[in-house]
Formats: C-alpha cells, structure tokens, sequence
C-alpha cells in the first residue's frame, strides 16, 4: 500500500520529468517485481488446489464404501440382536 501511494504521488508531481524520475523507476521495477511474485504464488497455490482437489476426489469411493458398510453393520441388530 506504501509502495501504491509513493508511485501515485511521484506521478502526481507534475514538477518532476517522470522519464528522469529514477526513485520512480526503482519503484515500479519493485512493483512488477512484487506482482510477478505475487502471480508465481498464485499458480503455485491453484496447481496446489488441484492436487488436493484430485486426491479427495480418490477417497470419495472409500468413503461411499466404508459409510453403507457402517450403515450395514449398524442395522444387523434389527435383524437379530446377536449382531
């Protein structure tokens, strides 16, 4: 946000020649600097949510499985209470 405000101020300084400016210049190579990394995270996090999503989606099946077979084995003492 700093760094938002100081870029936004130096363009504002209609006294300075912005193509001499090099505070500004530094400014917004750290800028695009930030935002390229900032973009490298963020597919980095999708491709991790992908991989998460692709691994639950391998335990859905178990899951289905092992719920009938608790509600199977829950139910054998209706069928008789030895069970």
């Amino acid at each position: 946000m700093d760094l938002e405000d100081s870029i936004l101020s130096r363009l504002n300084n209609t006294q300075i020649n912005l193509l001499e400016d090099e505070e500004l210049v530094v400014k917004l190579q750290l800028s695009k600097e930030t935002s390229d990394r900032v973009k490298t995270e963020l597919e980095s996090a999708e491709q991790n949510m992908k991989r998460i999503d692709d691994a639950r989606e391998g335990f859905r099946a178990c899951g289905r499985r092992a719920a009938a077979l608790f509600f199977v084995l829950n139910d054998l003492s209706k069928i008789d209470p030895m069970y």
